[in-house]
């Protein structure tokens, strides 16, 4: 029993892992499609009808329709709140965010979505906080401020208006993973997956008829539609149904699974090299090797659990 709950345990951060590995090379495709020929907005909304269909026909395939959709009707409001207001509202405030900021504030605001998860299961879920875990994501963050430190970052008069919206925006994105692990405890995370995406275009349908997604689409090249068939079917469908696996597991609280999202500064350095054949230079070096040691850190479970206790269960 002890075992098959290690494996379980393992299977949940192999899983987080590969997502944000997944993820991380998101930033470099996107490249091909945006922001021509499809606005950033635009691209939100046909890699979620992409990663919908893809999900969609792996249930079909599954023969498991009729129970997808008793448990979407059966709990379409949950679903509702989380597709739009969580999903959907995060994407949209991100990227008019983005247009108000240097990217660069907006690659560094992204990284306090594990604070923000933090505080979201000690005051609504009532969950303890490992005072390891808060060392390791302290010193996490050290790492990612080494890495992603550049003279390009500025905070500013000029950006506050960005900054405020992309502080905003992962914290919705950290009410996202808060709350669907909690679905996802529940129900089948393929559903759950597939659920918020269909609830989430009932906001980003009319966005994009309003946007022009129609029109800017016709101009697609073939490259455009790889970019995009990727995004949709590997970014989207796959790593999002895969992430919602991870945070499926009861026995891990979804903090545990949101703080591999730190190793996004490693892969865009790795990735850098790799495709752009940019150099490391020293200062990124110490910043992987902190932050890949505050993961472990963070994810220890010595023998005696110290904990920051819950003030009270009344909260």
């Amino acid at each position: 029993m002890k075992g098959n709950s290690q494996n379980l345990v393992l299977r949940s951060y192999l899983l987080a892992t590969l997502t944000f590995i997944i993820w991380g090379t998101s930033f470099a495709i996107g490249k091909f499609v945006t922001p021509s020929p499809l606005s950033p907005f635009n691209i939100t909304f046909f890699r979620t009808v992409i990663a919908a269909l893809t999900l969609f026909i792996i249930i079909a395939l599954k023969g498991q329709i009729k129970e997808w959709f008793v448990v979407f009707r059966q709990e379409f409001l949950k679903y509702f709140i989380i597709g739009v207001f969580f999903y959907g509202c995060g994407f949209i405030l991100e990227y008019w965010a983005l247009a108000r900021t240097e990217a660069s504030n907006q690659a560094m605001l992204s990284n306090t979505m594990t604070f923000w998860v933090v505080l979201i299961n000690f005051f609504v879920f009532k969950q303890q906080i490992k005072k390891n875990f808060i060392v390791g994501l302290i010193l996490a963050f050290i790492g990612v401020l080494l890495i992603l430190l550049t003279d390009e970052f500025n905070f500013s008069s000029a950006t506050i208006i960005g900054d405020v919206g992309t502080l905003i925006a992962y914290i919705i994105w950290g009410m996202y993973s808060a709350f669907t692990a909690k679905m996802n405890e529940k129900y089948n995370p393929l559903f759950s997956t597939l659920s918020i995406f269909i609830s989430s275009l009932i906001l980003l349908f009319p966005m994009a008829l309003m946007q022009g997604g129609f029109q800017e689409i016709t101009q697609m090249s073939s490259i455009n539609w790889l970019a995009l068939l990727y995004l949709g079917i590997i970014c989207g469908g796959i790593a999002f149904w895969i992430y919602n696996i991870a945070l499926s597991n009861e026995q891990i609280s979804s903090e545990y699974i949101v703080i591999f999202s730190l190793l996004n500064p490693i892969i865009g350095v790795v990735t850098g090299i790799i495709l752009l054949g940019e150099g490391l230079v020293i200062r990124e070096v110490i910043g992987i090797i902190i932050i890949l040691s505050a993961i472990v850190l963070a994810n220890r479970q010595p023998n005696n659990v110290d904990s920051i206790e819950i003030i009270s269960a009344k909260l």
